[in-house]
């Protein structure tokens, strides 16, 4: 069984876990940040011997993305059924055109994901929501700190994630770190929920 974290935001993240025994473990994480109008770099890191890949110049980051993960997915040495796929809800207290703008990115991003892997719309959970359960995080703790906090104790919680966090950062991707953080701790509220852990 394996869980699809998302954090749909212009600079976000994917991280795909699997669980075991009981637990949560990261297998492979996806970020992409923007460059210029309409272009990405998608970048990868696994946590076996796959490696770490870097897609240059990409216009539809959620599509290279999908194929990223069902190629992981396929690779796999036993048949691996669809994850289950979840995201975080955009966050709409800003002016009208910018959640307009992060509501229609949160829905690229999602979209090939729930084609692929959903018959349906796929679950999400506001930050506050999975902070709380995951971090332990009051509704009024800042964004900041928030990351912070995620980036401290989701690799706790999470078996692996810390391998892959110390290959981001050797290839310099520290700005990736709250974001992948922020997906796997989507992954693990929703596996709770779904009561996959022990």
């Amino acid at each position: 069984m394996h869980v699809l974290g998302i954090d749909p935001a212009l600079t976000g993240a994917i991280v795909l876990c699997s669980v075991q025994g009981g637990a949560l473990r990261a297998d492979l994480a996806l970020y992409w940040r923007k460059h210029k109008e309409r272009r990405f770099t998608l970048h990868s890191v696994t946590s076996d011997t796959y490696g770490s890949g870097l897609y240059q110049q990409i216009t539809h980051v959620a599509y290279a993305a999908c194929i990223k993960v069902e190629a992981h997915l396929t690779a796999l040495p036993t048949q691996a059924q669809a994850p289950l796929v979840v995201f975080e809800q955009p966050f709409m207290g800003r002016g009208r055109s910018t959640s307009v703008q992060i509501a229609l990115n949160a829905g690229r991003i999602v979209a090939p994901f729930e084609a692929s892997y959903t018959n349906d719309t796929a679950p999400s959970y506001p930050a506050v929501e999975w902070r709380k359960s995951v971090l332990g995080c009051k509704g009024s703790t800042k964004r900041e700190d928030a990351k912070a906090l995620s980036v401290d104790l989701v690799p706790k919680s999470v078996l692996g994630l810390d391998a892959l966090l110390t290959k981001l950062l050797v290839n310099g991707a520290g700005d990736a770190l709250d974001d992948v953080c922020d997906a796997a701790g989507l992954a693990l509220h929703h596996a709770k929920v779904k009561g996959l852990l022990r």
